[in-house]
Protein backbone atom coordinates (compact mmCIF):
# COMPACT_ATOMS: atom_id res chain seq x y z
CA UNK A 1 0.00 0.00 0.00
CA UNK A 2 2.77 2.44 0.88
CA UNK A 3 4.35 1.56 -2.59
CA UNK A 4 1.12 2.72 -4.22
CA UNK A 5 1.05 5.86 -2.75
CA UNK A 6 4.68 6.81 -2.96
CA UNK A 7 4.21 5.85 -6.83
CA UNK A 8 1.04 8.04 -7.08
CA UNK A 9 3.34 10.96 -4.98
CA UNK A 10 6.38 10.92 -7.62
CA UNK A 11 4.00 10.43 -10.24
CA UNK A 12 2.42 13.43 -9.28
CA UNK A 13 5.93 15.43 -8.91
CA UNK A 14 6.84 14.54 -12.05
CA UNK A 15 4.15 15.38 -14.05
CA UNK A 16 4.25 18.54 -12.30
CA UNK A 17 7.74 19.80 -13.05
CA UNK A 18 7.18 18.24 -16.42
CA UNK A 19 4.08 21.12 -16.95
CA UNK A 20 6.35 23.93 -15.48
CA UNK A 21 9.01 23.23 -17.97
CA UNK A 22 6.67 23.17 -20.98
CA UNK A 23 4.66 26.28 -20.21
CA UNK A 24 5.87 29.15 -22.31
CA UNK A 25 7.33 32.03 -20.68
CA UNK A 26 6.45 35.77 -20.93
CA UNK A 27 2.45 34.96 -20.50
CA UNK A 28 0.28 37.21 -20.16
CA UNK A 29 -0.57 38.23 -16.27
CA UNK A 30 -3.54 40.23 -15.01
CA UNK A 31 -2.70 42.63 -12.99
CA UNK A 32 -3.14 42.95 -9.44
CA UNK A 33 -6.86 44.65 -8.57
CA UNK A 34 -5.17 47.26 -6.79
CA UNK A 35 -3.07 48.34 -9.87
CA UNK A 36 -0.27 50.65 -10.45
CA UNK A 37 -0.92 53.56 -12.75
CA UNK A 38 -0.07 53.78 -16.39
CA UNK A 39 3.55 54.99 -17.24
CA UNK A 40 2.22 56.47 -20.46
CA UNK A 41 1.49 60.35 -20.65
CA UNK A 42 -1.03 61.02 -22.06
CA UNK A 43 -2.86 58.18 -19.79
CA UNK A 44 -5.22 56.70 -22.59
CA UNK A 45 -6.58 53.06 -22.81
CA UNK A 46 -4.90 51.01 -25.15
CA UNK A 47 -1.47 49.11 -25.57
CA UNK A 48 1.88 50.18 -24.94
CA UNK A 49 5.60 49.14 -24.79
CA UNK A 50 7.42 49.93 -21.92
CA UNK A 51 11.22 49.68 -21.97
CA UNK A 52 12.53 49.21 -18.54
CA UNK A 53 15.76 50.16 -17.82
CA UNK A 54 18.65 50.96 -15.62
CA UNK A 55 20.51 54.12 -14.84
CA UNK A 56 23.04 52.86 -17.30
CA UNK A 57 22.16 51.18 -20.81
CA UNK A 58 24.85 48.42 -22.01
CA UNK A 59 24.78 48.80 -25.86
CA UNK A 60 23.26 45.25 -26.43
CA UNK A 61 20.00 47.42 -23.98
CA UNK A 62 20.60 50.52 -26.57
CA UNK A 63 20.00 48.42 -29.49
CA UNK A 64 16.40 46.70 -27.97
CA UNK A 65 14.96 50.80 -27.51
CA UNK A 66 16.23 51.21 -30.95
CA UNK A 67 14.80 48.46 -32.57
CA UNK A 68 11.71 48.65 -30.59
CA UNK A 69 11.39 52.16 -31.50
CA UNK A 70 11.78 51.65 -35.17
CA UNK A 71 9.64 48.55 -35.76
CA UNK A 72 6.76 50.95 -33.85
CA UNK A 73 7.33 53.70 -36.23
CA UNK A 74 6.86 50.92 -38.94
CA UNK A 75 3.46 50.29 -37.84
CA UNK A 76 -0.03 51.92 -39.01
CA UNK A 77 -0.30 54.99 -36.67
CA UNK A 78 -3.87 53.75 -35.76
CA UNK A 79 -2.73 50.52 -34.22
CA UNK A 80 0.73 52.01 -33.30
CA UNK A 81 1.11 51.16 -29.59
CA UNK A 82 2.72 53.87 -27.74
CA UNK A 83 6.37 53.40 -26.87
CA UNK A 84 7.48 54.39 -23.04
CA UNK A 85 10.74 54.31 -21.51
CA UNK A 86 10.96 53.78 -17.50
CA UNK A 87 14.24 54.59 -15.81
CA UNK A 88 13.95 51.74 -13.28
CA UNK A 89 15.98 53.40 -10.80
CA UNK A 90 14.11 56.64 -10.77
CA UNK A 91 10.37 54.65 -10.70
CA UNK A 92 11.51 50.84 -9.04
CA UNK A 93 7.91 50.14 -8.84
CA UNK A 94 7.94 48.99 -12.24
CA UNK A 95 10.70 47.04 -11.92
CA UNK A 96 9.00 45.12 -8.87
CA UNK A 97 5.62 45.17 -10.51
CA UNK A 98 6.65 43.33 -13.26
CA UNK A 99 9.55 41.40 -11.79
CA UNK A 100 12.27 42.68 -13.92
CA UNK A 101 15.66 41.05 -13.80
CA UNK A 102 16.89 42.55 -16.94
CA UNK A 103 16.41 45.67 -19.17
CA UNK A 104 13.25 44.72 -21.20
CA UNK A 105 10.29 45.02 -22.89
CA UNK A 106 6.88 44.68 -21.72
CA UNK A 107 3.69 45.10 -23.38
CA UNK A 108 0.70 46.36 -21.22
CA UNK A 109 -2.48 47.12 -21.70
CA UNK A 110 -3.69 50.76 -19.83
CA UNK A 111 -6.92 51.20 -19.55
CA UNK A 112 -8.48 54.37 -17.31
CA UNK A 113 -4.64 55.20 -16.25
CA UNK A 114 -4.13 51.60 -14.98
CA UNK A 115 -2.56 48.83 -16.29
CA UNK A 116 -5.00 46.18 -16.43
CA UNK A 117 -2.66 42.86 -18.13
CA UNK A 118 1.06 42.48 -19.22
CA UNK A 119 3.67 40.64 -20.91
CA UNK A 120 7.01 40.95 -19.95
CA UNK A 121 9.23 39.93 -23.16
CA UNK A 122 12.56 38.81 -22.25
CA UNK A 123 12.64 36.94 -25.80
CA UNK A 124 13.80 40.65 -27.14
CA UNK A 125 17.52 39.65 -26.36
CA UNK A 126 17.23 36.63 -28.35
CA UNK A 127 15.96 38.88 -31.17
CA UNK A 128 18.63 41.90 -30.93
CA UNK A 129 20.93 40.01 -33.83
CA UNK A 130 18.68 41.27 -36.78
CA UNK A 131 16.94 44.14 -36.71
CA UNK A 132 14.25 43.29 -39.26
CA UNK A 133 13.40 39.81 -37.28
CA UNK A 134 13.21 41.73 -34.34
CA UNK A 135 10.56 43.95 -35.93
CA UNK A 136 8.77 40.96 -37.02
CA UNK A 137 8.67 39.00 -33.67
CA UNK A 138 7.61 42.65 -32.17
CA UNK A 139 4.96 43.11 -34.21
CA UNK A 140 3.00 39.28 -34.25
CA UNK A 141 3.78 39.76 -30.08
CA UNK A 142 1.52 43.04 -30.24
CA UNK A 143 -0.78 41.92 -32.32
CA UNK A 144 -1.21 38.40 -30.02
CA UNK A 145 -1.48 40.44 -27.04
CA UNK A 146 -3.84 42.85 -28.67
CA UNK A 147 -7.02 43.05 -26.66
CA UNK A 148 -9.05 41.37 -29.89
CA UNK A 149 -6.79 38.59 -30.44
CA UNK A 150 -6.74 37.05 -26.76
Amino acid sequence: MLKRILTVVLLAFVFACVIVLILPRGETVPWPADGIPAASQPQTDGIAVYYLHGAKNCPECATIAHFAQAALAAMPPSGRPRFTPIDTAREPRYAAAFAMTVNTLVLVEERAGVVVRWRRLDEVWRWIEDETSFGRNLAATITAFAPGNR
